[in-house]
């Protein structure tokens, strides 16, 4: 059980289980095995003050917590599965669903949002004040918004209170235009966002002003709405 007489459970209270009512002469790395094997096949996980942490064989505190671990349904677990490895590059030991691969998928995401967020959405300010200061790129360009949906999904992976959230969070995503360009536009984004930092913008105002510089907006259009998949 998780509890006892209400008390929650803590790797220390299931390492003494182990050793109850004899000892049983496991080495820590041993006990470690039995309670993480444990943990897996009954869908529990480990917590410390609230927070994930990453249990091993080689690492469970006696004061880490021992939790049951919410489930998605199965339709939403495939998809966030799915997105995972699409969005992310990420790719689970295995597609089961489980109380310990929620709590991986979870703690990638929550690595992910931490990460990348804030690059993300530095890139969605750029593009949006670049287009409207050369005034040559629509609102609605595919590069925009595959930047606008990376920055919505880190959000909303930044705001989940837990692994559960998380992936349900990912599984809802809109996904523009597709996994994979989106997983690029988040891969990217501080790259691109520091190229258009270091453009010579007074260069490009004054070409677009001559009268060579004609079909030059419609190529900067063409290049700032581009699908994050097909251009860098």
């Amino acid at each position: 059980a998780a509890a006892t007489d209400g008390v929650a459970a803590t790797v220390g209270l299931l390492r003494q289980a182990i050793n109850t009512p004899d000892a049983q002469g496991l080495t820590a790395a041993l006990e470690n095995l039995v309670i993480v094997v444990w943990a897996q096949a009954t869908n529990h996980t480990f917590t410390h003050h609230g927070g994930p942490v990453n249990a091993s064989v080689d690492r469970l505190d006696d004061t880490w917590a021992v939790v049951p671990q919410a489930l998605p349904s199965t339709a939403v677990w495939q998809e966030a599965v799915d997105r995972l490895a699409g969005v992310f590059g990420v790719t689970l030991p295995t597609r089961q669903l489980s109380g310990f691969t929620v709590e991986r998928a979870g703690m990638e995401l929550a690595r992910a949002a931490a990460e990348r967020a804030t690059a993300a959405a530095a890139l969605v300010e750029r593009l949006e004040r670049v287009g409207a200061d050369l005034g040559v790129a629509a609102p609605g360009g595919d590069r925009l918004r595959t930047a606008r949906c990376a920055t919505d999904l880190l959000n909303a992976l930044a705001g989940a209170d837990d692994d559960l959230a998380r992936v349900e969070a990912l599984a809802a995503a809109t996904i523009e235009p597709s996994a994979l360009a989106l997983g690029r536009s988040i891969a990217s984004a501080a790259d691109l966002a520091a190229r258009i930092d270091a453009t010579q913008f007074d260069i490009i105002r004054a070409a677009l002003a001559l009268p060579e510089g004609e079909g030059l907006d419609v190529e900067l259009t063409a290049r700032l709405e581009a699908d994050e998949f097909v251009t860098a």
